[in-house]
Order: C-alpha cells, then structure tokens, then sequence
C-alpha cells in the first residue's frame, strides 16, 4: 500500500468497515493519519490513501490510537499521548461521506492529564456520542469517573464527569469491570473489587444517557445533526438577476417520529432575511432578497436545522460577492457542447462568451493561471441549445484567465486576458 500502514478498525455502513492508517518514516506525509472505508470486495472507497487528519503539532509524537463507530455509518478517532507528563489528547469526527464534522484538526478532551488520561472502549458508544472513563487516585483512595462526549463534539457532562464508585480502604487494591450500553444509551456497569486480604465485592450500578447515576431512560431524543454548506462555496461570485440554488448536507434526526426543516439565512449588512425549506436545497435570484443590493456587494449565508425543541446550526457560515451576470439565447441555437467566442478578449471590465449545450444545466468557473477558482456559478435551469453568457470581471486584476465550462460530465475550456 506504498508505505502506509493501516492498524485499527470499526464498523462502517452495510459492507465495509473503517480502518486508520500513517505513513511511517515518510516526510511527506510526516504528522498526518488518514481514515478509509474498505468495501466487502476490498475496495477502498475514498481516494487513496484518504480522508486526512493531523494528530498533534508537534513533528515527532507517540500516541494510542482508538476506532470506534458512531453507529450511523461514521466513525470517532480517539487518540492520546502516552509516556509523557503533558497527555495531549484529540478525537476526530468523520461522517459517512468523508466528511470532518469536527475539522481536521479535532477536539481537545482535557481529562485525566496527570494521571492515565481519558480511556474509551471499543463497544462504548451509542448514537448520541461515545463514552469514556478515568481512574483516578490519590492517598485517600480511588474514584472512577465517566465522561461522554456527543456527536457534535460537546464535553456533555463537563470535565468533572460523573463519579461512578469511590473507595478509601487504601491503594492495595485489585479490581476490573465491564458494562454494556442499551438502545437508549444506558449503561450497565459491573465492578469487582478486591481489598487487600479481604473478600473480593462485586457491585454493579446504571448511569442514564443523561448522566443520572442509578436511573433509567425508556425512551432517547436525538437533536439534528451537524451539517456543512456545500454550493454555492465560501467566496464564490454569484450573478445579481440569475437564480442559483444553494445546498448543504441533510442533517438527520433519528427520531422516527420527527422531521428536520431548514432555515436558511441570508446577510448583506445590517439586513437579514430567511426562507423555510424541507429540502437541503433553495433556489432563489440574489436581486429579490434586498430591496437595494449592488454588485460586488457581500452576502453571508448559512443554514439552521429544526427540529424542535431542538435546532442545530451549520458548521460554519459562507460569504459570496454578487456580480451582474446576463444570459440570452442565440437566435440560431446548436445542439453541440463547446464554445463559440469569447469577447472582448483582452477585456477590462465585462467579458461576453457565446456557448451551447447538448443537454440541461451547466457549471461556470473562472479560474486564474495559478488554478485558484475566482468566480463559480451554477446554471442548472439552462436547456440546451445557444447562449450568450456576459460576466463581470472588473474587480479582477491584469492577469491571464480561463473560462471553464463543465456540463453532463464534458468540459470546456477558453483563455482570456484581463487588461486594465
């Protein structure tokens, strides 16, 4: 597997299963851990080697590593340093599609630094999040503690946890447990204790989803899901009179009885306003949302799951700039996917491009001799046929630039130079 290493598995969705992996003695791929799915016919899912994720930032490091599954298809890396005073520890959220619900660089869990640190187990999670647990002890005895942390990365009892079994007969002492968690996210734990020279104790004892020691729940409610924007892309240009459809993961509730709805947000300034959708998708023309709006005007966008009483924001919040952008039919329309003229070129503040399409809809990107996309626009209503397309490009500097067409898996691409 050119180099890397896999080591640590979990159950992924029907068929396939989580695996970690690194790089050994690479410096290339120096600090860096990657996560795949392996498929039932032992096909890796995602691109090799990966899904990404950064460990720590110091160069060198040793750490225990842990895979569990979330049990929606995602899986949780826990990991903690070990043979040192200072025990940094991290866990990563990846979702089923590959995505980092935490970011790549994690979650803090500040727990048990100055003794063992935070331990989870393999089967100790359920859909709300995964549980972990710390012995610790002093002079006056030993304590142990749970701790759990939620599916959006939420330290949900505190750093205190909750005290589970204390002892104070002294330190020579033996004991070890299990425990199982139910469909509602009890837990059931049963310890055995052994004083020096004295008979060994078995106690047992339940903790609630909630964290109330020695209660019960029949019944678990799942607020929605942690979510991500998709399109249109965090400073993305749309056009100010043509529609354009923005999207987003679907964040899932998994109540059966209940059903997530959207907000979805806009900002120019002081002014806000905010539609409802049942779908992670809404269309709509930038010049309607406000009653004045200019070009090269930024707008923040983002969305909010409901389910009440619950709601759930996106991760983050995307800014795009408007542009004047017009569209019109050719009068003598062709059925060919490619690109007739573009003009003027070079150009300084508009630039007019002559295209048609073979089937419905078309992408519009505008990327500069780098390879850094400037401008994005989905034009997914656009029937085949001839178009004439003119976008702005008066904040854009003197430079080279490509147009880049992408339509029902063909592309087309026209260079053009910018003057001013």
């Amino acid at each position: 597997l050119n180099g890397w290493r896999y080591v640590f598995t979990a159950l992924g969705p029907p068929g396939s299963i989580w695996r970690t992996g690194y790089a050994p003695y690479d410096e290339q791929f120096d600090n860096i851990e990657v996560v795949n799915l392996l498929s039932s016919n032992r096909q890796y899912i995602f691109d090799f080697p990966g899904i990404q994720f950064t460990p720590f930032n110091e160069d060198t490091i040793s750490y225990n590593e842990h895979l569990r599954s979330d049990l929606r298809g995602g899986c949780y890396v826990i990991l903690r340093r070990g043979r040192d005073p200072l025990r940094v520890q991290q866990a990563f959220h990846i979702d089923r599609n590959g995505n980092h619900l935490w970011g790549r660089g994690g979650i803090h869990i500040p727990i048990g630094m100055e003794r063992r640190g935070f331990g989870s187990r393999q089967n100790h999670v359920d859909r709300l999040g995964f549980y972990g647990t710390l012995l610790d002890f002093d002079e006056s005895g030993y304590r142990y503690y749970c701790y759990k942390i939620s599916y959006n990365g939420d330290l949900l009892w505190g750093e205190d946890g909750r005290l589970m079994w204390a002892d104070s007969t002294g330190s020579q002492n033996w004991w070890g447990s299990d425990y199982m968690v139910d469909e509602y996210g009890n837990q059931f734990w049963v310890l055995t204790f052994a004083p020096y020279r004295q008979r060994t104790k078995v106690l047992a004892w339940a903790l609630s989803a909630e964290g109330e020691l020695g209660e019960l729940l029949s019944e678990i409610h799942y607020p929605p899901d942690l979510f991500n924007l998709t399109t249109p892309n965090d400073g993305d240009t749309l056009a100010l009179e043509t529609a354009a459809d923005f999207t987003w993961q679907r964040s899932i509730d998994l109540n059966e009885e209940d059903e997530v709805e959207y907000r979805i947000w806009f900002q120019s300034g002081d002014d806000s306003i905010s539609y409802t959708s049942l779908d992670s998708t809404f269309c709509v023309q930038l010049d309607t949302l406000f009653e004045s709006i200019e070009p090269l005007t930024p707008i923040i966008w983002w969305v909010v799951a409901l389910s009440p009483p619950d709601w759930r924001e996106c991760r983050s919040r995307f800014q795009l700039i408007t542009a004047p952008l017009g569209i019109s039919p050719i009068e003598e329309p062709t059925h060919d996917f490619r690109i007739h003229a573009v003009t003027p070129n070079p150009c300084n503040a508009q630039v007019k491009v002559e295209f048609s399409l073979k089937s419905t809809g078309v992408q519009i990107t505008i990327v500069d001799i780098s390879g850094r996309r400037i401008r994005w626009l989905n034009q997914s209503n656009l029937s085949p046929g001839g178009h004439y397309l003119g976008l702005s490009i008066s904040d854009l500097p003197s430079g080279i630039y490509f147009l880049n067409l992408n339509s029902d898996g063909q592309s087309q691409s026209v260079k053009f130079v910018v003057q001013k």
